[in-house]
């Protein structure tokens, strides 16, 4: 399991990182703790999908954008 999460989070985290580097992510929040929430949106949806297939778990692309929004820099 634990080779599996970090399979999933190697990429989550660059790209957070990289984009905290480019100033499209909010550099005030830790890269680490971002990749929690993903991951753990993720694993969410696909435990919700697993339980029931009904398309509850487009629940969860809703709250990827929310935490999209959230997660932009303040406009200058």
């Amino acid at each position: 399991m634990r080779s599996w999460f970090g399979r999933v989070r190697a990429p989550l985290r660059a790209a957070l990182d990289a984009g905290q580097e480019a100033g499209t992510v909010r550099d005030d929040i830790d890269a680490e703790t971002l990749t929690w929430l993903w991951h753990g949106l993720f694993l969410a949806a696909g435990v919700r999908n697993a339980i029931s297939y009904d398309g509850g778990a487009r629940g969860a692309v809703d709250a990827a954008r929310a935490l999209s929004e959230l997660l932009r820099p303040p406009a200058a």
